[in-house]
């Protein structure tokens, strides 16, 4: 039993500084994240746009807009192209993704989306994405995303 006991404060003195490298590594990406927001604030002013990073490696920008969420596929697939070809200016921590999600919902409270017109968010590969987004990755985003309502 005293062993037990003597060994508990050792440990607490070698976790210390692990969770302080891990409180370190999560202000950083809190800081690039609010750098990032700031940053889209500023580019789509008429459009509010919040960012949430899931494991360090999903980063979703979700789209505040009540009439681009009742948009057609088409036009949603542009805006968030647009999106994403800024993030991956703008994001310091970009080349870590493993995917670039661009999500709409309705900007006001008080507007209802019917369930048949909820769509998944816009997917990319942060690689697709660095590459340009071209035609065929546009298309095969409106093709997900009207697969996605055929099923509804």
């Amino acid at each position: 039993m005293r062993s037990t006991r003597r060994l508990r404060p050792a440990l607490n003195r070698a976790s210390v500084p692990c969770l302080l490298l891990a409180i370190a590594a999560g202000c950083q990406d809190t800081r690039n994240l609010i750098s990032l927001e700031t940053a889209l604030d500023r580019e789509f002013v008429a459009t509010p746009v919040s960012v949430s990073l899931t494991d360090g490696i999903l980063l979703t920008m979700t789209v505040m807009d009540s009439v681009l969420v009742l948009a057609p596929c088409d036009a949603q697939v542009g805006f968030a192209i647009r999106v994403a070809r800024f993030v991956s200016d703008h994001y310091t921590g970009f080349d870590e993704l493993q995917s670039v999600n661009v999500a709409f919902s309705p900007g006001q409270s008080h507007v209802v989306v019917p369930t048949h017109q909820a769509r998944l968010p816009v997917r990319f590969s942060p690689a697709a994405v660095r590459a340009g987004l071209g035609t065929a990755d546009s298309t095969a985003a409106v093709s997900a995303c009207t697969a996605y309502e055929e099923l509804q």
